[in-house]
């Protein structure tokens, strides 16, 4: 695998419409092939370590002895084809794709565009580059503390990483879950401090691409912009003005709808789960934003408005 064999696969995952598309690092798992010594040696793996998350406990054995346990992995993190560097920028572009795709926050906008013969992946590419930029300070910040924390995350050696958890407070944070799952920690600062910036990049890329017709465009960014809005949004009483024929339109299978002139403005609810959320990271009091929302079973989707019936 490559940089460009792995975008060109997920660019064709979601060119099929796959509902879901999760990414991994690799992990070597004893007695598995890609652990074996030789496999290791010709594709000149080089691998570190990382904690897994939700696996540790104190127990005590029959002498009462305190054992401490938790897990981690051991995971590849460059080969003779890919280095470790494009493995960190791929772990925004899957912070991207399971934002905008695996969430929908921009699925509906990737969907058109796709249709329309723009290439997906492409259009990540270019938000995050266009996120980057010193001038487009809140997710050139957030883009920059996401690769702080990805970068913090891995351990150089086995014994390292159990060094840092025998140390008292270290395996204390881990008991009380205060190592955030950085996936739902980002998800959530970004439609707590990012969200309408995000909101402008992909609309701006996709407009650029010139492959999507504008009164299409501009309605289907409103449809998706008004289900995900900040989550400083007071969304009580939300609706989004669209094209009364608007949900005719099918991204998975074309079928030549045309818009209609004519608009009409649908209803959002928020959910009960919703404004929990907000209220609670109002008022997180140190928790981590991860914990916040496993605590309360409160998932992602939950964090988006419904139309109203």
């Amino acid at each position: 695998e490559t940089l460009a064999t792995h975008m060109a696969a997920l660019g064709e995952l979601m060119r099929l419409g796959v509902d879901i598309i999760q990414n991994h690092n690799m992990r070597l798992l004893a007695g598995a092939e890609t652990n074996d010594p030789e496999t290791r040696r010709d594709y000149d793996f080089a691998s570190r370590y990382r904690l897994i998350h939700g696996d540790a406990g104190i127990y005590r054995d029959p002498m009462g002895r305190e054992i401490r346990a938790f897990e981690f992995e051991e995971s590849l993190r460059a080969t003779d084809s890919m280095t470790e560097a494009e493995l960190f920028h791929l772990r925004k572009v899957h912070f991207l794709v399971d934002f905008a795709w695996n969430l929908e926050a921009y699925k509906p906008l990737l969907k058109a565009a796709a249709s329309h013969g723009a290439d997906p992946t492409a259009i990540i590419e270019a938000v995050l580059a266009r996120a980057a930029a010193p001038e487009h300070d809140a997710t050139a910040r957030f883009l920059a503390q996401l690769d702080a924390y990805s970068h913090d995350e891995w351990f150089d050696s086995e014994q390292a990483i159990v060094d840092y958890f025998a140390e008292t407070e270290n395996f204390r944070r881990l008991i009380e879950q205060e190592f955030e799952k950085l996936n739902i920690m980002f998800s959530v600062v970004l439609l707590r401090d990012a969200k309408a910036a995000f909101d402008d990049h992909f609309e701006t890329v996709i407009r650029d691409t010139g492959a999507v017709p504008a009164e299409m465009l501009s309605a289907v960014a409103r449809h998706s912009f008004a289900l995900f809005p900040p989550l400083d949004a007071d969304a009580a009483t939300a609706s989004v003005d669209l094209p009364e024929n608007y949900f005719d339109l099918n991204f998975d299978r074309p079928n030549g709808i045309e818009l209609s002139g004519r608009s009409r403005e649908f209803a959002l609810v928020e959910s009960p789960k919703r404004r929990e959320v907000r209220e609670l990271l109002g008022d997180s009091r140190h928790k981590t934003l991860s914990k916040i929302l496993n605590t309360q079973g409160i998932s992602l989707r939950d964090l988006r408005l419904e139309l109203a019936a």
